[in-house]
């Protein structure tokens, strides 16, 4: 019997996640991702202002086996406390949390996988560079539903119909600091707008409470698509006013800096409800936030059932 050797597609939550559990017991595994680091939506912004979390802000557990995780990820000093939000955040950033899930692990790194193709040795990615690597014996996609769709094979028509009924929705966020204290006394706040879906001041987290004040304000979906392909220099204003008007705060200054990020894939809005997609014959497989809900406890939940299930399968 060939030794398994798995590649995976995804450096965020679930592709961490599920890759930390089968390198920890022995198997062989290589994770590619197009980003320069690991994290995926837990991804941040460093500046001379400060380190702006652009995705995910928190985490909070509906199920024992989660809230479990994050006592233990606390316990290790990756989260704490956020008073302001009730919940656990990266100490810091966000990205402490990935950074370590991500050691030790074969990561290859600014590596923008293309096609999948499958022959008698195995499965083989092939990068936008033209680069192969390969053979596998099987293949992990544990990136959005969108994308893990655009890689697939078209032998593969069962997970492509699968995955076809995933909706996503792209999200705007901009960041930007002040010099000067802004006053506001919500740190966060959820729909404050139609246009907006959470305002965050990143200051209140902890490791963060310095000055300058740096904010980050993630667009609603409506207003994410319709300004979907705008610049981010365009966007960014457009997000800055609005947050003026919404905080009463139409009397700042400029902020000392101003930027905007667009995640194309930013949330699942209707997810599969159930934990992996899985096509044994061909050794392909994808996990992701997307197979059971919306945030990073659907994500971790989806990679630790797609862990065990390989596990099993190759042992």
């Amino acid at each position: 019997m060939t030794a398994a050797k798995i590649a995976l597609v995804g450096a965020g939550l679930a592709g961490l996640t599920l890759a930390r559990q089968l390198a920890d017991h022995g198997v062989e595994i290589t994770v590619f991702d197009k980003a320069r680091g690991p994290g995926g939506r837990f991804a941040n912004r460093r500046t001379e202002s400060g380190v702006f979390d652009l995705g995910c802000q928190l985490l909070t557990a509906r199920t024992p086996a989660f809230t479990q995780q994050l006592q233990k990820w606390q316990q290790e000093g990756l989260l704490a406390p956020w008073p302001a939000s009730g919940s656990l955040t990266g100490i810091g950033r966000m990205s402490r949390l990935t950074r370590y899930l991500s050691q030790g692990l074969s990561l290859q790194q600014n590596t923008r996988i293309t096609r999948l193709q499958r022959d008698e040795q195995g499965w083989w990615l092939q990068t936008d560079q033209m680069e192969f690597y390969g053979p596998y014996t099987q293949v992990v996609l544990a990136t959005p539903a969108s994308q893990a769709a655009a890689l697939l094979p078209p032998q593969a028509e069962e997970m492509a119909e699968q995955l076809g009924r995933v909706e996503e929705a792209p999200a705007w966020v901009a960041y930007f600091a002040f010099n000067q204290p802004t006053g506001i006394s919500v740190a966060l706040e959820d729909d404050p707008s139609p246009d907006i879906r959470r305002i965050t001041c990143l200051s209140s987290k902890p490791a963060q409470e310095a000055a300058p004040e740096l904010w980050l304000v993630e667009a609603s979906a409506s207003w994410s698509q319709q300004h979907l392909d705008e610049k981010a220099s365009t966007v960014a204003t457009r997000l800055l006013h609005l947050w003026q008007t919404t905080t009463d705060q139409g009397c700042l200054s400029h902020p000392q800096l101003l930027g905007a990020h667009r995640w194309l894939y930013g949330r699942c809005h209707k997810a599969l409800q159930q934990a992996y997609l899985a096509d044994s014959n061909l050794g392909l497989y994808a996990c992701g936030d997307y197979c059971l809900g919306a945030d990073a406890e659907a994500a971790w939940q989806s990679a630790q059932a797609l862990a065990k299930a390989l596990q099993e399968t190759i042992q």
